[in-house]
């Protein structure tokens, strides 16, 4: 008897042993994922905050930072033929052509970005304006509130700055393009 009362013991921890064990099987993975989502929240916030989209398919994931870019294209940029369009970086007759040091999409991309703050800077020093302690964007609106810049210019400088804060380096040529096109278009 004794020992029908231990084997039935031992089979119920046993099976309940099992049944612990299978919880932790289907549940780690889910834990795991809200372990990490948890510690790096700032991360994945800052992250969806740039973006505008996530494409999730058998392939993989994409990140829609194109069609940001597209639908600030589309908002400012005059209707015309993009091949109508002339960057102001082209070289003008009679200048000799600078050898110019490769630069990584990335690198264009910061670069826009400061050439976007040295631009409202000199804006700002222009009407008068105190730089000292000032994001680019309080510039920016106080700008606006003065009637130096328009609305539209405004709105466009903005998208910049967003654009130019939300890439990383895997930031394609052809996006920074689309991002240079913008950028020539801003009348500060």
């Amino acid at each position: 008897m004794a020992i029908q009362d231990s084997t039935q013991q031992l089979n119920a921890v046993t099976s309940n042993l099992d049944f612990i064990s299978k919880l932790i099987e289907h549940l780690i993975w889910p834990i795991t994922l809200l372990i990490i989502f948890i510690i790096f929240r700032k991360h994945f916030s800052d992250i969806m905050r740039k973006l505008s989209g996530i494409d999730a398919t058998a392939t993989g994931i994409s990140l829609k930072f194109d069609q940001q870019i597209d639908k600030a294209i589309e908002n400012f940029l005059p209707t015309q033929d993009e091949n109508n369009l002339i960057a102001k970086s082209a070289f003008k007759i009679g200048e000799e052509e600078q050898p110019e040091i490769p630069k990584t999409p990335f690198q264009q991309m910061l670069q826009l970005r400061d050439n976007l703050n040295h631009q409202i800077i000199l804006k700002s020093q222009e009407n008068n304006i105190s730089t000292l302690s000032k994001s680019s964007i309080e510039l920016k609106n106080e700008l606006l509130q003065s009637g130096t810049i328009t609305a539209q210019n405004a709105k466009l400088f903005q998208t910049l700055i967003d654009l130019t804060n939300a890439s990383d380096k895997t930031i394609s040529q052809a996006q920074v393009n689309k991002v240079q096109l913008l950028f020539n278009n801003l009348k500060l």
